[in-house]
């Protein structure tokens, strides 16, 4: 597997993307919208392949229990989730299922700012605690991945996973082949460290 994006979720997509320019210099460019789970998105290559998404409430879908109504409900911007892909998702579900967690695959996609449609399979993964240690596993189902598209500028040194049962996460990061690294603390949490025009900076930790 290989890093595929990191989610930094905001409840205004303007001011979110405002603080990333502050931090690096960088203009995130315009990603495009989720449909029907209320959300939109910018974006910034991070190298390699490799994406921050911005996300943000859509003013144009209703947040109504949706994606869109957590956003709407964030105080200040968190780095919340990260995803991998996969060329396969067989052989993650494989994995999981030893270790007792339920999976099913999701289809989603993503309509992008030049209306290009984007269309991926994601697996969704019940019964684990791990909350946001646990990767976003997804492959993709059309040609083009959006880190090509998005500005540059932007290069991601490190991401660490903080969390209580570290030693359980990282065994099954071994396992999955998950590129990120795991530290023991009390509260679960991600922090990414990229290299902007300005230099290095830490985006806000959940």
């Amino acid at each position: 597997m290989k890093l595929d994006h990191l989610v930094w979720a905001s409840n205004s997509l303007e001011n979110a993307a405002a603080e990333f320019e502050r931090l690096s210099g960088v203009v995130a460019g315009s990603g495009g919208r989720h449909l029907t789970i209320g959300s939109r998105n910018a974006l910034t290559s991070l190298e390699n392949e490799a994406y921050l998404a911005i996300d943000g409430p859509d003013p144009l879908q209703e947040p109504a229990d949706n994606y869109g109504a957590f956003l709407a409900n964030l105080t200040s911007p968190v780095l919340w989730r990260f995803a991998v892909q996969t060329p396969d998702l067989a052989p993650a579900r494989g994995i999981l299922a030893r270790h007792g967690f339920e999976t099913s695959v999701k289809p989603g996609s993503r309509t992008t700012s030049g209306g290009r449609l984007l269309e991926w399979d994601t697996l969704t993964v019940a019964g684990h605690d791990f909350d946001l240690g646990m990767p976003i596993i997804k492959t993709w189902r059309t040609d083009g991945h959006p880190s090509s598209e998005a500005p540059g500028g932007c290069r991601l040194i490190s991401l660490i996973v903080s969390h209580p049962r570290a030693t359980d996460l990282k065994r099954l990061y071994e396992e999955l082949d998950v590129p990120v690294g795991v530290v023991e603390h009390p509260v679960a949490s991600l922090t990414a460290v990229i290299e902007g025009q300005f230099g290095r900076f830490t985006l806000p930790a959940a």
